[in-house]
């Protein structure tokens, strides 16, 4: 993080009001700092590693310029409501959070998400109203083990990694997934896919489908469309 800000403590009113990088990785703390609220310009903050910090407050919502959260490795347990008035949010890291399972309703008003990682972590299920992030491009599920079904995804996406988790079927609106490049399906061993929802994706570029039951999977047109191939 560039010029981050790596202290707990309080700097002074002045610094709070121009700090754009907060870095706390690893640190003890058990709740976030109540100043971090007062920095308005903040772009970026990395609670990395905080296995202390359980949730989140609800004054997070008010830092309307914070476009980067970094909670892999954290003890978040859950998520506050609040955290959909993040508008200007980018990218979202929860990989290896393995003590959070859902996600609020609200969650789905981060319109400018385009990053989302969830790898390795506890999440089980997706919000229904996922297909609203019209922004996100990039969804990471990789080691999701409790994850089994998906809800419609957001029809803009670019990657989608769900290796290793124990779905049995691709949504109904696979299809509509037209800027999908890559597909990550390895290891999924519950999951049977067919040539025909493929072969709908027409930007699909790069898939790995190793260990998965494949159902006529390609035909001489499927495999000209692919530019790399894992299997």
């Amino acid at each position: 993080m560039e010029h981050a800000y790596m202290s707990t403590e309080a700097p002074t009113a002045e610094a709070r009001a121009t700090l754009t990088h907060i870095d706390l990785f690893k640190t003890d703390i058990e709740t976030l700092p109540g100043w971090i609220a007062e920095c308005a310009q903040l772009r970026e903050l990395n609670l990395c590693g905080c296995v202390y910090l359980t949730a989140l407050p609800d004054w997070i919502g008010r830092l309307g310029a914070l476009q980067k959260l970094y909670l892999a490795g954290s003890g978040i347990t859950t998520l506050p409501a609040s955290l959909g008035g993040l508008k200007a949010l980018t990218d979202l890291h929860m990989d290896d959070c393995n003590l959070l399972r859902t996600l609020p309703e609200s969650f789905c008003d981060l319109t400018s998400l385009a990053r989302l990682s969830f790898h390795r972590s506890g999440i089980s299920a997706l919000p229904e109203r996922l297909k609203d992030l019209t922004g996100l491009r990039v969804l990471d599920l990789n080691m999701c083990r409790n994850v089994q079904t998906l809800p419609a995804l957001p029809t803009g996406l670019d990657t989608l990694d769900l290796s290793y988790t124990y779905i049995t079927q691709l949504p109904a609106c696979f299809s509509q997934l037209a800027e999908l490049r890559v597909l990550e399906l390895f290891k999924c061993k519950q999951l049977r896919v067919s040539a025909a929802e493929l072969k709908a994706l027409p930007a699909l570029r790069e898939l790995s489908i190793a260990e998965i039951e494949l159902v006529c999977v390609f035909g001489p047109d499927g495999r000209n469309q692919i530019d790399t191939l894992f299997v």
